[in-house]
């Protein structure tokens, strides 16, 4: 069983006979699985930060609202890789946000 998100791989999704629309909906939905890569690599790089300060390490790759649904969707998932923590004042905006976190039970595998 793959240990990492990255070790994951899937069959195409679409088919070379399947009209462009549906290699273009294909490649979208790849690119969000790869932004959810990207959102728990960062919560684990930088835990304890808000949306708004994790984006800032995306260096452009996703905006803040890309950023914010996917760390919603990682948080939400049954297996909650992360999870939100407190709210606190952001280094960016200066609004109280909400913190992000790994749930590190949940990342390291039991042996």
């Amino acid at each position: 069983m793959p240990d990492t998100p990255e070790q994951y791989s899937l069959p195409p999704a679409s088919r070379d006979t399947d009209p462009e629309s549906s290699h273009e909906a294909e490649a979208k939905h790849k690119a969000r699985g790869s932004h959810k890569n990207m959102a728990l690599i960062l919560v684990r790089r930088y835990p304890g930060s808000t949306a708004q300060e994790l984006a800032i390490h995306c260096e452009h790759l996703m905006l803040h609202h890309e950023l914010l649904r996917r760390l919603c969707d990682l948080a939400d998932h049954r297996d909650g890789r992360i999870y939100r923590g407190e709210q606190r004042k952001c280094r960016v905006t200066g609004r109280k946000m909400l913190t992000w976190h790994p749930d590190w039970s949940k990342l390291i595998p039991k042996v």
